[in-house]
C-alpha cells in the first residue's frame, strides 16, 4: 500500500501537533516530575499509559532485557 507524500506529511504534522498538546498539558498540570541526572522519572501508572500496556506486561519487560532501575518501593524505566 502506498500513500501520497503530501498526505503522509500532513498526517505527521497533525500527529506532532497532538503530541505537543499532550506535552503542554503535562507541563501545565503543575505536578512536579522528579528528575535523576536530568531525566524524568515516571511511575508505573504513567509508563503503562504511555506504552498502552497492562501492569503485568510492564512487569515482564525486565525479563526481555529492557533497562530498568529501581528506587525503594518503585520501579522506573
Amino acid at each position: 500500500m502506498f500513500i501520497e507524500k503530501e498526505y503522509f506529511e500532513n498526517w505527521m504534522q497533525r500527529l506532532n501537533l497532538k503530541l505537543d498538546e499532550v506535552v503542554n498539558k503535562l507541563d501545565d498540570s503543575g505536578e512536579e516530575i522528579p528528575l535523576l541526572d536530568g531525566e524524568k522519572l515516571l511511575d508505573n501508572y504513567v509508563v503503562c499509559r504511555m506504552l498502552n500496556v497492562s501492569k503485568l506486561t510492564l512487569q515482564h519487560y525486565p525479563e526481555k532485557k529492557n533497562h530498568w532501575f529501581g528506587l525503594p518501593g518503585k520501579t522506573h524505566i
